[in-house]
């Protein structure tokens, strides 16, 4: 699947137009505004971790913002989604899809411990004791 920049710039752009300033996902806090679209109805979407034509029973559900990203990053990674003709060809696709997968979990899970830090730090700074809590051991 070859890239297209000037198709990706349209995309981005059409997106932007539709969205208006500083758009941010309701469910993760996702703002790459490129990626997201409106979510007035449904907010979660049957995602297929590796593509519905690669394994239709392999799937998840994410919101539609996460979802519009992970197909971004698939065409950025240029994963082909189509039907394959070898078995070896569709497991090539599979991996490349599983590793955009991966990265965007690993990149949740390091905002999600960020947050986290910054829980602690407001814990220690208003909550005096609070690491001495059995709660906290």
């Amino acid at each position: 699947m070859d890239r297209n920049p000037i198709q990706d710039a349209a995309r981005r752009d059409r997106r932007e137009q539709q969205l208006g300033e500083n758009p941010v996902c309701m469910h993760c806090g996702n703002d790459a505004f490129w990626a997201l679209i409106e979510a007035p109805e449904k907010l979660l979407e049957e995602d297929h971790v590796v593509g519905r034509n690669h394994d239709a029973d392999l799937t998840q559900a994410i919101c539609r913002n996460c979802h519009a990203l992970k197909h971004e990053d698939a065409r950025q990674e240029s994963v082909d989604l189509k039907s394959q003709s070898t078995f070896l060809e569709r497991l090539a696709q599979i991996l490349k899809m599983l590793g955009v997968h991966l990265h965007n979990l690993a990149d949740a899970c390091l905002a999600w411990a960020e947050q986290l830090l910054e829980c602690v730090g407001m814990l220690d700074r208003d909550c005096d004791g609070w690491r001495d809590t059995r709660e906290a051991q």
